[in-house]
């Protein structure tokens, strides 16, 4: 989870220095992270077995739940969390990195429950099922999402989740360099109407709560 980035710099800087080489000194008020915010669990995992040929969608363990669905009920709580962040975010926010992560300590609650959850979720966005989701770290992989799915809707745009029995337990966003906002835009306008899902981008500080007659999107900013 923590990507020390004064640590790989100087990796960087002497080639790749062996333990035989002369060790650096530092200062540990200059060790940083790469993220503001993180969940305070990842989803539940099953060991990776599958071969070179896998089709899989990777997600690095920070990335998970950046950008995530959440049940209107919470919104409240969510907006509450979020101007929590917003205030710690800016007092440990330095040149490269974070001084420190806030961790987002609130229970998930199912997004929606159906007979076949992901064939749901497939029939309303349009939408083919792709890759099993991995989640991986800096350096290994750490394992297969269980019960987990990915679904393609844009270009650069892939949504992931997991399912437990007949519910969808979570839903995130993986953003590519040059997505297809209108695309999750538009999946957001569906599941909103549908079962009145929020949207939520911790890094960006927004939540889009719903969505008009008119079309016009509801953001809120702390």
């Amino acid at each position: 989870m923590k990507l020390i980035i004064f640590t790989i710099f100087i990796f960087l800087m002497f080639g790749g220095a062996t333990l035989a080489d002369d060790i650096q000194k530092i200062d540990p008020s200059k060790i940083l992270y790469s993220t503001p915010t993180i969940p305070n669990e990842l989803p539940p995992m099953e060991k990776f077995t599958g071969g070179g040929d896998t089709k899989i969608f990777p997600i690095h363990e920070d990335d998970w739940s950046q950008v995530e669905f959440l049940n209107p009920s919470q919104l409240q709580e969510i907006q509450k969390t979020m101007i929590g962040y917003k205030a710690f975010e800016a007092e440990n926010r330095r040149e490269v990195g974070w001084q420190n992560v806030y961790v987002r300590r609130f229970e998930h609650k199912p997004l929606f429950s159906s007979l076949r959850p992901k064939n749901k979720l497939l029939a309303i966005l349009g939408a083919t099922e792709g890759p099993l989701p991995i989640i991986h770290s800096f350096n290994e992989i750490s394992g297969i999402v269980k019960n987990g799915f990915s679904i393609v809707i844009g270009a650069d745009v892939t949504l992931y989740g997991n399912i437990e029995g007949m519910k969808v337990k979570a839903l995130g966003a993986s953003l590519g360099e040059n997505p297809d906002n209108q695309a999750l835009v538009l999946a957001f306008s569906k599941l909103n109407k549908k079962f009145g899902l929020i949207l939520v981008d911790w890094r960006s500080q927004f939540i889009l709560t719903g969505v008009e007659k008119s079309g016009e999107v509801n953001i809120w900013r702390p």
